[in-house]
């Protein structure tokens, strides 16, 4: 079934500060009666500025009913965007960037092509990390801070499983490129890692000592995915293995939180800071 199944792209664009309501309002709702109706196989999401402020929402059906998950979508956000009245900014003329972003409060298609397979064991990080982020953003805003906050953790959570399976060379060769990427160190990302940087090293330490996670689960979810990734890379050359780790999950990671170039920055600096002040016996490259 998954040979003749395709990914439909669909843009739902609304001011961030309303993409919890949206994401738990509308997005895991549809998804739940669209799985139950056995019309769609997966979902993947990913956050989104490009021509405006949205949510990637990315459907994996059997061409056979493709058609019909697509039209159920249409009418179903928006009625979602009509019901709700979620307030918006108004967009400024001329725009900031070339092209006038899309109006907020609506449904795009077919703005990006997606990359994963059609075969669900394929993509299973993908999928996977969409789930974590459902679950780990629930209760919360989802603004810069939240979004740092979750990239933190799933960065610390894949270099605990690095270090679990003794992959040193992989695990010393992130560091080194969290290194390299936080090399822009500014006054602004020195004060707000003096702002953070206690929770910051309570987090890494929490998670450097747990053996398990259940008061964490979604974090355990990650840890499992990436442990079942490097498990189908078992034969993988040095080189290739840090790859896998830098284009694989890192970019992973950053692509499906949106992360712009100041939070990517911002979330490099925190981590060689707290990575170097707390694991003496990692030599890392200041």
């Amino acid at each position: 079934m998954q040979q003749n199944s395709l990914w439909l792209s669909i843009s739902l664009f609304c001011d961030r500060e309303h993409w919890h309501t949206l994401l738990y309002k509308g997005i895991m709702p549809f998804v739940k009666g669209a799985s139950a109706q056995l019309i769609l196989d997966a979902c993947q999401l990913e956050f989104n500025d490009t021509d405006g402020e949205n949510i990637r929402l990315k459907l994996l059906a059997n061409k056979n009913n493709s058609k019909l998950l697509t039209e159920k979508a249409d009418r179903y956000f928006k009625q979602f965007f009509v019901a709700l009245k979620l307030p918006f900014k108004e967009i400024q003329l001329p725009p900031d960037e070339l092209f006038i972003p899309f109006p907020p409060n609506s449904i795009q298609y077919g703005l990006y092509t997606t990359a994963s397979s059609s075969n669900l064991k394929n993509c299973q990080l993908e999928t996977g990390l969409s789930d974590v982020m459902t679950e780990a953003l629930d209760n919360q805003v989802i603004d810069e801070e939240s979004i740092i906050t979750l990239g933190f953790y799933l960065h610390v959570g894949l270099l605990k499983v690095l270090k679990h399976r003794k992959l040193d060379f992989a695990y010393k060769d992130v560091l080194q490129q969290y290194t390299g990427y936080a090399s822009a160190d500014t006054g602004q990302m020195y004060k707000e890692y003096q702002d953070s940087k206690e929770m910051l090293a309570e987090i890494y330490e929490d998670i450097m000592g747990q053996e398990n996670y259940g008061n964490i689960p979604w974090l355990g979810k990650w840890m499992y995915l990436c442990e079942e990734e490097l498990n189908r890379k078992t034969e993988a050359s040095e080189h290739h293995l840090n790859n896998i780790i830098q284009n694989r999950f890192i970019f992973l990671i950053h692509t499906q939180l949106g992360i712009n170039k100041y939070i990517n920055f911002l979330l490099w600096y925190f981590i060689k800071q707290v990575v170097v002040s707390i694991d003496d016996d990692i030599a890392v490259n200041n």
